[in-house]
């Protein structure tokens, strides 16, 4: 997956302008995430914006697809483990910072991640391995700010390499 992470990023810096991006705010748990995302071939790329959280507060899920994720602003704690039976069992506890890329490709794979501030990330995902089993909760579109704010930060990230501030 770090490989169709680096061909995204590359896709993204030749053709940002002409994609079309649906968007979404997620916040049924937390952290809350400003979310962009594109249909590319059979993967998706998200576009993210997530903001901070109380460490008690941080939302364990697993990704039911294989991904890779780079953080391109600020940081965040993440904890990786697997899911057994009804406990979640902690492998390591991480913190990333920009540039930092990783990949999640094991199915029983669980995490999660609560940012020390603002963070900007991409994650590319394959296609999906289950339907998940959690509620389906119904989420709101980004407002026309919302979303103005993240297309200009990744525009320009992917455009000139730089990146705006929080």
């Amino acid at each position: 997956m770090l490989d169709k992470l680096r061909e995204a990023e590359d896709y993204l810096r030749k053709n940002f302008d002409s994609i079309t991006w649906g968007s979404l705010f997620i916040d049924y748990e937390k952290p809350h995430v400003y979310r962009l995302w594109t249909q590319w071939g059979e993967n998706r790329i998200y576009l993210h914006k997530i903001m901070p959280c109380e460490a008690e507060d941080a939302f364990w899920h697993p990704h039911p697809w294989a991904s890779a994720v780079k953080i391109i602003s600020g940081s965040y704690e993440m904890g990786v483990g697997l899911y057994h039976t009804t406990t979640f069992k902690m492998s390591a506890k991480l913190i990333l910072g920009p540039n930092t890329t990783y990949e999640m490709t094991e199915q029983d794979g669980y995490h999660y991640v609560r940012p020390l501030e603002p963070v900007y990330s991409i994650m590319v995902t394959g296609p999906k391995w289950y339907e998940h089993k959690d509620q389906k909760v119904e989420l709101r579109k980004l407002s026309e700010l919302e979303y103005n704010v993240l297309v200009n930060f990744f525009k320009h990230y992917y455009r000139y390499g730089i990146t705006l501030a929080n």
